[in-house]
Parts: C-alpha cells; structure tokens; sequence
C-alpha cells in the first residue's frame, strides 16, 4: 500500500508560494493522498419480506461493517413483492449459497438539495432604493397577487385549481378557492423577467445567499407579531391549474355518488382529501401563461388574519392583507442588478 505522504505547515514556504499566485490569492499547503478505487458493490436479490431483509442486512453489518449497505426494493421481481441488498464486495464471501448475487455496482440513487440564486424585480427604483436604505419589503399576499398586482402579473386564478380525483377508472372533477391565510415573496430563478411586452424590469436586486436570506426574514416575521404556522419554499409549478389526485382505495367517488343518488350531497370529504393531498400544490400552482416568470416563491402560512394590535408598530398592513416590513439585516445577502 502506497504510503500517505505527509506536510506540516512549518514545511510550507508560504511567501514563495504567495508570489506565483496573482494579487488577491492565498496559498495554502497541498497535502497530496493517494486515492483509491471506489469500493466495488453488489446487489444480492431475493429476500420476501423486509424484515427478512433486515435481518440479514444487521448480521452482515455485525461481521464485515460497511456505511455501504442499503435495503433496496428488488426490482428484477415483478410478480413478487421482495427486498434486495446493497453490500460492499467485501461482505461478499459471507453469503450463503441461496443468496444469488443480482448484479456487479448497482447505481447508486441519490438527491441533492441547493439554494439557488434568486432574483427581485420591481417597476419603480425608488423600490429598490427603499430596501438598500433600511431593508424595506412588500410581502404580498394571494389577494394582492389577484387584484393589485400590475396587470401583465396579475393572476386571478392564484390559490384557485380544478382537481382531477382519480379511483380505478372512476374520476370526478371540481374546481375549488381556498382562502388560505399566507404572505408570499415572490422571486425569479431568471435574471431577465420578461414582460407581456418584451421589456424587461429595469430595477431589483440579487439574493446571493437564499436560505439565510428567508431564514432571516422568517425570524424577523415571527418576532414582530406574525403568526407563521408553516414555511413553504420552492420553485413554482406552470400546470394550468389542473392538480391530480389518486384516491385509488378510499372510497371517496363512490360514496359521493351514493350520496348524491340519496340527494344528500356532502362534500366535506371530498374538501378535505383535497387539502390534506393537495394544499402546498395549490399554493405553488400557476397557469403556464406565467412559466416565463420561472418564479421561486416563499410562502408563510398563518394560523390567524393579520391585525395591527398583535404586530409591531412599523409593521404596514396594506388592505388587502400584503405587509411592508423593514429587516435592514437582508441587505447583506444582496447586490443591486
């Protein structure tokens, strides 16, 4: 086995290596390891139920321990329902002879979270001036996204949906509002926000750090009087306000006919499958005309309305539920556009 080289800092001649590097660079030592193959995997198939799986998994760990193993579904049974295992080819020699090996390095499936670079626009300068002076922001809410916003962003369907409930090959539709009490910020994943028009906003800013930015004006809603239940945070979905929900097993449609055969309708379950499937759906659905915007939006969810004696003084409450909130500890996180 290759030895691992080793390198003090006393070692290091950080001035000679300060004066190969161009102005504004800062050495550092470069310790060089040797690097070795990935450990090889295999799936072993075959185990009927999960526990059996994990049964197995917990005796392999025991005599050859990995971080490498995994339970897998067993996708080579189709008739079947089983289990299959991720091990590390060292674990290999320890199976039994029933224990058939599927196949050399299955991929491994994996996801990755980011904070993405978001953008703010506005129409007017003096808006940007505002937030780069103290901080200032209009949180909107979903009756302002209807009615006051200007008239290319105006989306008089937000918060409202038609719903496709799907049982076997029975299906019912329904278009339903919800009132939902909510403050939202609404930025852009786009540099260049395009108008009706083909103009694009002049003024706004860059968000260049988007998680401390909301965590921060979370914080700062919650400490002056804002009732913040839930924080939703995500790029918007362009479906034309159509949300499917399967409701394979429940029973839903067919009760509702008998009901509705007996004329006596009730449509209390079928409201509330929707909110319990389908709420943060509703909250992040826009028509496709709008899908230039490329939107990400920040949703706080309320547990009651906004009144001016439960928040802090330099809280405006416009009338129709949007807020203008001063955090000067925003612009840090911010650069002009």
């Amino acid at each position: 086995m290759k030895e691992t080289p080793h390198l003090s800092f006393e070692d290091f001649d950080y001035d000679k290596a300060r004066a190969l590097l161009p102005e504004g660079y800062s050495p550092i030592p470069y310790v060089e390891f040797p690097v070795g193959g990935a450990q090889k995997l295999i799936k072993v198939a075959g185990y009927q139920s999960l526990e059996a799986a994990e049964k197995r998994l917990q005796e392999l760990i025991k005599i050859c321990p990995s971080d490498k193993y995994q339970i897998v579904p067993d996708e080579i049974q189709t008739t079947i329902k089983s289990f299959a295992l991720i091990i590390p080819e060292s674990a290999q020699k320890f199976l039994n002879e029933n224990e058939p090996v599927a196949f050399d390095n299955p991929p491994i499936i994996s996801s990755t979270q980011y904070s993405p670079i978001v953008y703010r626009f506005f129409n007017k300068k003096e808006y940007e001036n505002r937030f780069f002076e103290k901080g200032e922001l209009l949180i909107s809410s979903f009756k302002r996204c209807k009615t006051k916003e200007v008239s290319d962003r105006q989306d008089k369907y937000e918060n409202k949906n038609k719903f496709v409930i799907q049982d076997g090959s029975i299906k019912c539709e329904t278009v339903l509002s919800f009132n939902t009490e909510a403050l939202l910020l609404c930025t852009s994943l786009s540099q260049i926000n395009w108008k009706d028009e083909g103009s694009a906003d002049e003024f706004g800013f860059r968000i260049n750090n988007t998680t401390a930015f909301f965590d921060i004006l979370t914080r700062a809603l919650v400490s002056k009087g804002i009732s913040v239940s839930e924080v939703l945070r995500g790029p918007c979905i362009y479906s034309d306000k159509l949300i499917t929900l399967d409701a394979t097993g429940t029973g839903l449609i067919e009760e509702f006919i008998k009901k509705s055969e007996e004329k006596k309708l009730d449509f209390s379950p079928t409201i509330q499958f929707i909110l319990e499937q389908a709420q943060n759906h509703i909250l992040m659905n826009k028509p496709t005309v709008f899908a230039k915007e490329n939107e990400y939006r920040h949703v706080w969810k309320l547990t009651k309305p906004i009144i001016k004696d439960d928040v802090s003084d330099d809280i405006i409450i416009n009338p129709d539920g949007s807020i203008i909130i001063n955090v000067p500890e925003l612009i840090q996180f911010c650069e002009r556009i």
